[in-house]
């Protein structure tokens, strides 16, 4: 029997890929983590689906994504969009 990956996803309007709960999976299974991927592959969602899962299960944790500022508006967008 094949293992059963999880589905990460938070929003079904915005269903998370094979690829992405892979990365959500690495993030939530390593105390520090570095996603590192193209452009355009989600990142963002990833990180913060991966936040979100962490304080849906220990509210009082604080969860901390470090990006450039230059992506905060994006960041910004997709959190009152997507989350």
């Amino acid at each position: 029997m094949a293992d059963e990956k999880k589905d990460y996803t938070i929003n079904p309007d915005y269903p998370l890929t094979d690829d992405q709960n892979e990365g959500v999976e690495f993030l939530l299974t390593h105390y520090n983590a570095l996603l590192a991927y193209q452009t355009g592959y989600g990142k963002t969602y990833m990180a913060l689906t991966a936040a979100q899962t962490v304080m849906d299960k220990y509210p009082n944790v604080i969860s901390i994504i470090v990006g450039p500022k230059s992506a905060y508006s994006a960041f910004k967008k997709e959190l009152t969009e997507k989350i």
